[in-house]
């Protein structure tokens, strides 16, 4: 292939590893429904050095919320479920104090008005499903739904998730198998980390992070939470179900759930039609007249735009903390994953593109 694109990737995350600003990173990549990188460079953790592998774990963050986006439309398709449907109407707790309007739309688009925890958590109570769901139901929106969008970092895990299990009468991780994971022969995806596999997850290190005391309910996040990497750390987090935070996969997986919602699929398996992904991708504006950054489920990176009005969403995906990536960029048919373990504020997809693009000649 022009330029062998994965001996030119692994040399760049060589690079980054060998400076020190990545401790252990994972990228893959799809180009035309065809795996053209799936690399790695550095360490699973500081001490042992042990290497990691394209099979190596790491927590990933919100870069599930992409996963969770694409199993909502892929039951949309098969009408289980519609985006305008009241979350009260399966759940009618959730519909207290003011959100008995809130549909599975504004969820979606984070307009829902419910982006802070709850107060006083511990993290028992986090892994805590039916807990965190009455909690979550009791809470007052910060404003009518649709009117604002504000990213609902946590919540989002309980109010679609429960949503998702009153809908369909299955667990969240039992429909992302059956859906997303056995379709695309992905085996490592796991919201609920069986404890045999701890040994091949990879330690998580804060870089530029927390430099200062964090006030409780810094970006929707309870203070009992922080820091991310000591949470991810705890086997009991590594076992709760918190569909919007504790995922745990790898780039290859991730980058495969991407190609799939792509013409030519992951080696020719799509996971929605063309007219579907269209409708997942139409950009949400909301009442208040912001700029919209969110379809339905997924952020958007890249529009087209003519005489100022968004025409085609280009670049889709989902960022998580510390800088794991994953994304579609339709135009050019690729699918990217980053996936890593220095928790870090800048984010590498925008150079990996790049490079991506220069690479392949488009």
């Amino acid at each position: 292939m022009i330029n062998n694109p994965q001996r030119k990737m692994k040399d760049m995350l060589d690079r980054l590893t060998a400076d020190g600003k990545e401790i252990g990173i994972q990228l893959s990549v799809y180009h035309r429904g065809e795996l053209i990188v799936d690399t790695c460079s550095g360490a699973m953790d500081k001490d042992s050095r042990k290497a990691v592998d394209e099979t190596t774990l790491f927590p990933v963050f919100s870069a599930f919320k992409g996963v969770m986006a694409t199993l909502v439309h892929i039951l949309a398709e098969k009408g289980v479920l519609n985006y305008n449907q009241k979350i009260s109407d399966v759940w009618p707790a959730f519909g207290a104090k003011g959100k008995e309007n809130v549909t599975l739309r504004d969820v979606l688009t984070h307009s829902a008005g419910i982006p802070k925890m709850p107060k006083f958590l511990t993290v028992e109570d986090i892994n805590n499903w039916d807990l965190m769901c009455g909690k979550i139901a009791a809470l007052k929106p910060l404003w009518p739904a649709g009117e604002h969008c504000e990213y609902h970092p946590v919540t989002f895990a309980w109010t679609l998730g429960e949503f998702l299990r009153r809908v369909t009468g299955s667990e969240i991780m039992t429909l992302v198998r059956e859906e997303i994971g056995e379709p695309l022969g992905i085996d490592d995806i796991y919201c609920g980390l069986p404890e045999s596999l701890d040994s091949r997850v990879a330690e998580l290190y804060e870089a530029d992070f927390n430099k200062e005391p964090l006030k409780a309910d810094s970006y929707g996040i309870p203070e009992c939470a922080y820091p991310l990497s000591g949470w991810m750390r705890r086997r009991d987090v590594r076992a709760a179900c918190i569909p919007s935070s504790n995922a745990i996969m790898n780039a290859r997986g991730l980058a495969r759930v991407y190609a799939a919602l792509l013409p030519d699929g992951a080696e020719g398996t799509r996971l929605l039609p063309e007219g579907r992904l269209r409708t997942a991708l139409e950009p949400f504006h909301a009442k208040d007249g912001g700029k919209p950054t969110y379809g339905l489920g997924y952020a958007i990176f890249g529009m087209s735009m003519h005489a100022g009005v968004t025409t085609d969403v280009q670049v889709f995906g989902h960022n998580g903390y510390g800088g794991t990536s994953a994304f579609a960029d339709r135009a050019n048919d690729l699918a990217v994953a980053i996936t890593k373990n220095t928790l870090a504020s800048r984010e590498l997809w925008p150079m990996v593109l790049y490079k991506l693009k220069n690479l392949l000649g488009i």
